[in-house]
């Protein structure tokens, strides 16, 4: 593989560029490599790139399904078959199973729009994928089909973590994009151990590497009686919002709470959420601040005291927004769930149980509060941080584990 990353390319395929992990991703990119071609599914109208980063937008809805199965369709039938060989319950499913050969089909599509610049690059060009999804699909069939050396990926939670999936519990293609995968980055070491053990064939492809984040600086100690918790999430089902008033209600001290994030407007628990709100005691103040920027996020950390950051997620990834607010020296109550204790230990916070019980969150709070409100406390934090989620750091070891630079 290259080994100077200064005179190389690198093709980054993702879906969303409004993801602040995503857009901190492609930034450093454009530090290491002379030209970073970016392909995402998303339209979005952001662009605050070095200008080393060129952005090309895939509208997979102008995919002709016909056109592109009757061009492909041995290579279609061939890995299908695999896949119900490999995971024969999709006989009892056809109707899901019908649905992922369509994104088959579009992943076959994503590779011939791509193809041409596929065969000019290869040479010369790194190919990595930030999700674990159908670009890597898509480079896997270019792989097969020798027009690229190879490709990377990194793989986060439900690009990852199978029994996410409803019903079939099973990520489909999985098989075939491990055999032609050169790397798979898990972003917590959780992660690493489950594709390992589902995929023992593929383990010397498996390995785990953290994102991280940038140094911002530290949060105020709060100097007031109140209790000021923070918490960032889109509000939907997995995150489980909705069960945070009935976790602050309990609490007889003066309580503020900050939400960080949009929601999702079809999600069931919203309602629930709603009516919670209006049933908080006089005590428990709430702010939403909706989907703010990263650097208004920050900015609010800096300028802001707070006590603790909360997640009561059933399930997560490794979550990006942990690892902010322990670079703030911020502490964490969490349930113990994917890769959540990786962040959290001892000194960072408490874990409390995926199923817990009230009376554990609780008691997890006072603690935090007890136990986190000097500057020594929250030093120690930052410690975990910097030791773990340096993202600079944790980059370059990205780099040199792909071979691209020594």
């Amino acid at each position: 593989m290259h080994k100077n990353s200064n005179r190389i390319t690198c093709n980054f395929f993702t879906n969303d560029l409004q993801v602040s992990f995503v857009q901190n991703e492609i930034k450093y990119l454009a530090k290491y490599f002379h030209t970073v071609n970016v392909y995402y599914l998303i339209k979005s109208n952001y662009n605050a790139f070095p200008e080393n980063v060129y952005l090309q937008h895939v509208n997979q809805n102008l995919c002709n399904s016909k056109e592109i199965t009757r061009k492909y369709f041995l290579n279609i039938i061939k890995i299908t078959i695999s896949e119900i060989v490999f995971f024969p319950k999709y006989l009892l499913h056809t109707k899901l199973f019908r649905n992922e050969i369509s994104r088959l089909v579009r992943s076959f599509y994503l590779f011939e729009i791509l193809s041409k610049e596929f065969a000019a690059k290869s040479m010369c060009s790194v190919f990595y994928t930030f999700w674990f999804n159908d670009w890597a699909t898509a480079l896997s069939i270019a792989k097969q089909r020798n027009i690229l050396t190879g490709y990377f990926s990194r793989a986060h939670g439900a690009d990852l973590f199978e029994n996410r999936v409803p019903v079939t519990k099973h990520i489909a293609f999985r098989n075939f994009q491990l055999k032609y995968i050169s790397r798979v980055f898990s972003v917590s070491k959780k992660g690493e151990q489950y594709l390992k053990e589902k995929y023992p064939k593929y383990a010397d492809k498996i390995f785990s590497n953290y994102l991280g984040t940038d140094d911002h600086g530290i949060n105020p100690i709060n100097e007031e009686k109140s209790i000021h918790i923070v918490s960032c999430a889109t509000i939907r089902n997995i995150k489980r919002i909705h069960l945070i008033p009935d976790i602050l209600k309990e609490i007889n001290e003066p309580v503020v709470w900050y939400h960080f994030g949009g929601e999702n407007s079809k999600d069931p628990t919203i309602p629930i959420l709603k009516e919670k709100l209006k049933l908080l005691p006089e005590n428990v103040k709430y702010v939403f601040k909706g989907p703010l920027s990263q650097s208004e996020v920050f900015e609010f950390y800096r300028t802001t005291a707070i006590d603790m950051f909360i997640s009561v997620s059933e399930t997560e990834g490794l979550p990006v927004s942990m690892m902010e607010a322990i670079s703030f020296g911020i502490p964490i109550l969490a349930t113990d769930v994917g890769g959540c204790n990786e962040i959290i230990d001892q000194n960072s916070g408490i874990l409390i149980p995926q199923n817990f019980e009230i009376k554990n969150a609780l008691n997890g709070i006072l603690n935090i509060k007890a136990r986190y409100s000097n500057i020594d406390m929250r030093k120690k934090i930052r410690e975990v941080w910097k030791n773990k989620f340096n993202l600079d750091k944790n980059f370059i070891q990205f780099l040199r584990e792909t071979n691209v630079i020594l």
